[in-house]
């Protein structure tokens, strides 16, 4: 896939792009794009989510997609003796063509215990 966008005032073009999506749902024209990791790093690799959000960005132009909101989850698990913690973070991107434009839209914790 070739794609091109900003950071900022900075332009970039990728050509022959390989991304991974760890999934993706989609209900009632809202489309989340999802991507998972063990531990709670400090930081994360935006285009991670910016590439998928553009991704569907861009179908929703090209092919009429019918979407109303695409949001991208950021998903954290740390696993405890008695079970795990999970942290989630929903983005999206104010600016297609921007990936500097990521707006945190909501975040949660849920503890997960052993029975």
């Amino acid at each position: 896939m070739n794609m091109s966008y900003r950071v900022g005032e900075e332009e970039i073009i990728a050509s022959n792009l390989q991304m991974e999506i760890d999934l993706t749902m989609e209900l009632g024209r809202v489309v989340a794009v999802f991507e998972g990791k063990n531990g709670f790093p400090k930081d994360f690799a935006i285009y991670q989510l910016f590439h998928p959000f553009k991704y569907y960005s861009t179908l929703k132009k090209e092919r009429g997609l019918e979407v109303e909101l695409i949001t991208c989850c950021y998903i954290l698990r740390k696993k405890e003796r008695e079970g795990s913690i999970l942290k989630l973070y929903n983005y999206t991107f104010k600016d297609e063509n921007d990936l500097s434009s990521i707006k945190l839209l909501k975040n949660a914790q849920y503890n997960l215990v052993k029975r």
